[in-house]
């Protein structure tokens, strides 16, 4: 059956491993601390400046960034939006039948100049009467080339107006995109505040984690020199004659010139005294 001595050394390595354990655990606390310090030292800032801000908002994939104008830039940004909408709505009308469109605009030209065209054909023919000439070939052939001229004129008239709603077409589909191009430009200024706010991050993370990584490998030797402290004290303690200190039946008696073993107190003691 064990000694008393036996069973105190046991306890007492089984205390130190114990203590060992609980070193190198709280090494591993600390080495995770420092990764959640490094993380949060690494965020971007909330930046901010004459034209807007912008915010980082939520946390790991449900991470956001928002850009946000400055009042006046969104009151301007909304104007450009609303210009295109109103330069949509005008050419819709003739972008979905522009060849209707044209007829269109060609028949209020013709409004402009059609009574000049009636009053000169009826002058043409009160002049052939007072010749004498109406009726007659030489006045057919007058009336003729005043027709042919009328006509040119309509469809000379009538290209233009084609052209025109082309134009028309042209010209506000270009507005549209230089109001959306402008709107675009507004909603990017804040942009560079998310560049300056993720580039302080990056020189914060480089310093963050050098920082991070002398603390946890300053961490890990304390908790792996706690633990070799542990253990070895446990392997000094349980090498002592612990039943020597309590005492022991079975170790004769001995006189008192002859050398006898020092009990486990005697070296624990001695020790201090050479250490």
């Amino acid at each position: 059956m064990p000694d008393i001595g036996t069973g105190i050394s046991a306890g007492v390595s089984l205390l130190g491993q114990r203590s060992a354990a609980k070193a190198q655990s709280r090494a591993a606390d600390a080495q995770a601390r420092q990764a959640e310090l490094q993380y949060q030292r690494s965020l971007p800032y909330q930046t901010s400046g004459a034209f807007g801000d912008v915010a980082f908002e939520g946390e790991g994939a449900d991470k956001t960034m928002k850009l946000n104008l400055s009042p006046e830039l969104q009151a301007e940004y909304e104007a450009q939006m609303g210009d295109i909408g109103k330069q949509r709505a005008f050419i819709s009308q003739y972008e979905a039948d522009p060849f209707q469109a044209a007829e269109k605009y060609y028949q209020m030209q013709k409004q402009l100049y059609a009574p000049e065209q009636q009053a000169e054909r009826l002058a043409t023919e009160e002049r052939l009467v007072a010749q004498g000439m109406f009726g007659s070939t030489g006045g057919a052939e007058q009336m003729r080339k005043l027709r042919e001229a009328q006509q040119m004129q309509d469809m000379q008239t009538r290209a233009a107006a084609q052209d025109r709603v082309q134009q028309l077409i042209d010209t506000y589909r270009g507005r549209q995109a230089t109001s959306l191009g402008t709107a675009a430009d507004i909603g990017q200024l804040p942009a560079k505040y998310a560049e300056l706010a993720q580039g302080i991050a990056g020189v914060q993370q480089k310093a963050a984690s050098s920082a991070a990584d002398m603390a946890t490998k300053a961490a890990l030797s304390r908790g792996q020199s706690q633990a070799s402290m542990s253990l070895g004290m446990a392997k000094t303690l349980g090498g002592l004659n612990w039943g020597g200190m309590f005492g022991s039946s079975t170790t004769p008696q001995q006189s008192p010139g002859m050398n006898q073993p020092m009990s486990a107190l005697d070296r624990i003691q001695s020790s201090w005294r050479t250490s």
